[in-house]
């Protein structure tokens, strides 16, 4: 009974502060070898989705690639995912005359092999009230949202076409990219799907799959707010009606089945993971 009456208590707590309560239990199905045998690149692999995204194709079997713009965030990623089938290489993609020669240097990190899959994931978000977005904001938010991913797609595409490969495609994009906004991070990932979408037709002749996942509200370190939160505490937000935020498993979930063989016949179609955000 005491139990009961604290773990009430600590809960009334929780929803005095927040609005409401939702704690998340989450099993993970065991992981399968989809991807042995494959090589995949995920730019803004050191924290939150992309490393998540290649904790699993990792699990899965696949060699893959993580990509950053600092290089400890890097070699603290690779201690913790700890596998002599990951590879880091800092790369900035908002520098979009690097793009080539780090394509390069990807694929010598590979000895000759190919890479089969990209996960475009770097992205960065500066939370402002409208009228405070200044023009050098505007344009670092470009630079790397939509800029950045257009000319790394354009230099996957080339890559793919040239060397004969099938291979996968998927945009970390946004919901907010998916409901009206005039903010510079909604116009930039607005553009994400407009390229993921455009691709994709391109591409599909080619038999070069392209897709994007849109996140809803998910807790990485991509802003100071959410660092602050602690989903296992609370999983609480009144913004999806799940009422709950969403995990960097659930998204790296989906990115993965959208690169298998069962995301093959899928063709450019950005997917809400956003407990029902952009139903509204």
């Amino acid at each position: 009974m005491l139990g009961r009456i604290k773990t009430y208590t600590k809960n009334l707590l929780k929803y005095m502060k927040s609005g409401g309560v939702v704690l998340i239990k989450f099993d993970k199905v065991s992981p399968g070898r989809r991807f042995e045998g494959r090589c995949v690149l995920v730019t803004g692999g050191s924290s939150g989705i992309g490393f998540e995204t290649a904790r699993e194709y990792l699990a899965e079997g696949a060699e893959v690639i993580i990509t950053g713009r600092h290089d400890a965030a890097l070699q603290e990623a690779k201690e913790k995912l700890s596998s002599d089938r990951l590879h880091t290489m800092v790369w900035d993609v908002s520098d979009v005359k690097s793009i080539p020669q780090k394509l390069q240097e990807a694929t010598n990190l590979l000895a000759g092999k190919n890479i089969d899959i990209f996960i475009n994931n770097a992205g960065v978000y500066v939370p402002e009230n409208l009228d405070e977005y200044d023009e050098r904001t505007y344009d670092s938010i470009m630079a790397t949202n939509t800029k950045g991913l257009f000319f790394t797609c354009q230099a996957e595409k080339k890559y793919f076409i040239n060397n004969g490969i099938k291979g996968r495609i998927v945009n970390v994009c946004s919901a907010r990219g998916l409901i009206p906004g005039c903010d510079p991070y909604s116009i930039s990932k607005w553009g994400a799907v407009c390229i993921t979408k455009g691709l994709a037709h391109d591409l599909a002749k080619h038999g070069i799959i392209v897709n994007g996942v849109a996140p809803g509200i998910v807790l990485t370190n991509i802003s100071d707010w959410s660092k602050k939160l602690n989903i296992n505490d609370n999983a609480f937000t009144a913004a999806h009606p799940t009422a709950r935020y969403t995990l960097v498993e659930e998204i790296a979930g989906m990115i993965l089945y959208l690169s298998s063989d069962l995301g093959s016949n899928i063709v450019g179609e950005v997917v809400p993971v956003d407990g029902g955000w952009t139903l509204k």
